[in-house]
């Protein structure tokens, strides 16, 4: 059996850099980006783009993007919610700072944690996670504590969070009802 590497390397790691910059840039980019265009307007560019960039994607590596394999409903399912997790982003950041609203989307692993307590069997929701939970938790108010967000902002994120753990946590539950989502 092979031992796992101990250090990620040069190649991994410049990569997950990359990918953090570029996600924490997300949220100041759309942020800019709202005094353009409505929010809605821009959530759905941005989703144009990302379906471009797959079917391109698809296509150069010779892979079909619509089989009949019984995914489709997941599939779908999964997609209306990331639709409703960046219109809420979109919508969201018009009321609040871009540093505000990452902290309000990091709120999803709550959201992931207390669906898979009651969706996915075998995940149940320890002392021990309450405890790790309840400290993140805190963790995210005091986050809060030099003022408090506009209420409108933090309806829009929390659907934005339960949105996004929504596609987080769905998956498991419906492998066995309709096969796997991903080859």
């Amino acid at each position: 059996m092979s031992r796992p590497a101990e250090r990620l390397g040069g190649w991994p790691a410049a990569i997950l850099i990359v990918c953090c910059v570029a996600w924490g840039f997300n949220q100041v980019a759309v942020k800019a980006s709202l005094a353009g265009v409505s929010p809605l307007f821009g959530a759905g560019l941005r989703s144009l783009g990302a379906a471009l960039l797959l079917w391109l994607w698809c296509r150069l590596r010779g892979e079909a993007l619509f089989v009949r394999d019984g995914t489709g409903r997941h599939g779908l399912f999964t997609g209306l919610l990331f639709a409703v997790e960046f219109v809420c982003i979109y919508t969201g950041l018009a009321f609040t700072t871009a540093s505000r609203s990452v902290i309000f989307l990091y709120s999803a692993p709550f959201f992931v944690a207390l669906g898979a307590h009651w969706l996915i069997p075998g995940e149940r929701l320890t002392a021990t996670r309450v405890g790790g939970l309840t400290v993140a938790f805190v963790g995210l108010c005091l986050a809060f504590a030099d003022g408090s967000p506009c209420p409108r902002a933090a309806r829009w994120w929390a659907t934005a969070s339960s949105s996004w753990a929504g596609s987080c946590g769905a998956p498991p539950r419906w492998r066995s009802r309709w096969g796997a989502p991903c080859r």
